[in-house]
């Protein structure tokens, strides 16, 4: 879950990203992935469901935030998350958008992901997962000029 808050400044719009991941406790204790432990330690990371993402302990995150934040619009991919979008929406009162994520959708904003580190727009909170994701970051181009993060 990527919370992303931004201004807009005389030197052009500046993001400022934080971030909350959940993961099964399998895959935390797994011998893949050692990080995972510190992670979730540091509160990086947190464990939820024990085999499988537990989806009502995501939602229940969700619902404190949106309480706890100034929360105006929520983004969501519709791969298994429209239910829990639609609770979302029903419940809080605050306006649910589906963002897909193909070419078409992502280019644009990978586009604007680009200009903004490279002119010192994006801030985040130096999370250790969020570096080793972005890391992992491989840009897809199409024909069309589309890029699609893979």
């Amino acid at each position: 879950m990527m919370r992303v808050y931004y201004e807009d400044l005389n030197t052009g719009r500046h993001y400022y990203v934080f971030g909350h991941r959940f993961l099964p406790g399998a895959a935390i204790e797994a011998d893949e992935n050692h990080s995972y432990q510190s992670w979730e330690i540091e509160q990086y990371l947190t464990k939820c469901g024990d085999t499988e993402t537990d989806l009502d302990e995501v939602e229940e995150y969700a619902r404190a935030f949106i309480k706890a934040a100034n929360t105006r619009e929520l983004t969501y991919d519709q791969w298994k998350a429209t239910q829990l979008a639609q609770r979302l929406e029903k419940d809080c009162g605050v306006p649910i958008v589906e963002f897909r994520q193909n070419a078409q959708m992502l280019s644009p904003a990978m586009d604007e992901l680009e200009a903004a580190i490279y002119s010192g727009r994006l801030r985040h909170d130096n999370c250790k997962v969020l570096a080793w994701m972005a890391g992992n970051v491989v840009l897809k181009y199409y024909k069309t000029d589309y890029k699609l993060p893979t």
